[in-house]
């Protein structure tokens, strides 16, 4: 399937999934959307700058102390970027179900009218047309079934799925005991 311009940051899947959503809220979902971006923008800035602080530290013999900042910063960085992941599949998804062309509903054949004194066929041939129509109402409803079981699953992904928390900050035990590890680690070197 082709997919939009714009699909996710213009809640292109909103509108085809909703029309006639209102426009006050298609500009808070683009705004959480564009807002989304730049989290996951400033988390990467983040981890650049906590990579270009490995140089400075390794100077002076303390890189060891900023290697728990440095996996922090990646932790951080790879949570936001899996939320903006699930939510743009999401989008795709529920642009991809609002796009599924569904069957008309076929009218009744004049071959399977029953007989109003017996209720009983009056042909041999309605139990054919009959087949046919249960294997054409089967189908309709497995098609039903597997678009309603893809929104629910989608749903409960929504709702379901917690945000991984961020990692705690360090104490300042934890941040000495690591300076400490770090200058142990150094002296042994030399």
């Amino acid at each position: 399937m082709d997919f939009p311009r714009d699909l996710y940051l213009n809640a292109e899947d909103i509108l085809k999934a909703k029309p006639g959503t209102p426009e006050n809220d298609l500009a808070i979902i683009r705004n959480g959307r564009f807002g989304a971006f730049r989290h996951v923008t400033a988390k990467a800035e983040d981890f650049g700058a906590a990579v270009k602080a490995l140089k400075a530290f390794d100077r002076t013999g303390n890189v060891g102390s900023a290697l728990g900042h440095l996996e922090d910063t990646f932790h951080d960085l790879q949570a936001v970027t899996r939320n903006l992941i699930n939510d743009i599949e999401a989008a795709e998804n529920r642009y991809q179900e609002a796009s599924i062309a569904w069957p008309e509903p076929e009218a009744p054949t004049s071959a399977t009218k029953l007989s109003p004194l017996l209720g009983a066929k009056l042909f041999p041939f309605d139990m054919a047309a009959d087949a046919a129509s249960n294997e054409a109402n089967v189908a309709e409803q497995m098609l039903t079934d597997e678009v309603t079981e893809r929104i629910r699953r989608e749903r409960e992904l929504e709702t379901a799925a917690p945000k991984p928390a961020p990692p705690r900050p360090a104490t300042p035990q934890e941040i000495a005991a690591a300076f400490d590890r770090a200058a142990a680690s150094y002296k042994a070197q030399r």
